[in-house]
């Protein structure tokens, strides 16, 4: 349970750690949407069966298989290690790509994925987008950046005991992430 409070304090730390104009940039964020969305489109392109008897995979194993081409791992290990190697100037950037990956990409790719039920009975495309909107309404992450951002604009500081904790769970959540990886991977 660590790693769910881990990796919003460190969003939220490095969110309130850089000037908003950084961290929000429009001109990266939609170039790297655009790449995104490229990358998307490519996949399930190559990757979807077009005849029922043909090569490829359904519109849903498509999706999810776009998602993992598009979606870097850049929330537990990027930010922290790119900050370390490039400094604090780093966390802007990498944070305003993730609020794409977490918004748009993830969504339009579950979304997608909901298309194709594999029962018969496809969901429509305005309920699809709904829920995965809505799952990206309740994701912990973009809020963490959110208020991270809120508190860079406002000038905001966390006071005493509080912000001592949420740098401290900050910086737990690359070992506690690799420490989970690893739990998983021996009992698999």
């Amino acid at each position: 349970y660590l790693l769910y409070f881990a990796l919003p304090c460190m969003l939220f730390r490095f969110g309130a750690g850089t000037p908003f104009a950084q961290l929000v940039d429009p001109v990266l964020m939609l170039l790297y949407a655009a790449c995104a969305l490229a990358m998307v489109a490519f996949t399930i392109a190559m990757t979807l069966r077009l005849s029922p008897d043909g090569p490829g995979v359904n519109l849903k194993d498509a999706a999810f298989g776009a998602l993992v081409a598009a979606f870097p791992n850049s929330g537990f290990m990027g930010v922290p290690l790119l900050v370390a190697l490039l400094g604090e100037r780093a966390a802007g950037p990498v944070i305003g790509t993730m609020l794409v990956d977490l918004v748009l990409t993830s969504s339009l790719c579950i979304a997608l994925a909901q298309l194709h039920s594999g029962q018969g009975a496809d969901v429509p495309l305005a309920v699809a987008l709904r829920r995965a909107g809505r799952g990206a309404l309740v994701n912990p992450l973009p809020w963490a950046i959110a208020a991270g951002a809120l508190f860079s604009v406002a000038g905001w500081q966390v006071p005493g005991a509080a912000g001592q904790v949420v740098r401290m769970l900050g910086d737990s959540a690359t070992p506690v992430a690799l420490f989970t990886i690893g739990a998983v991977l021996w009992r698999a």
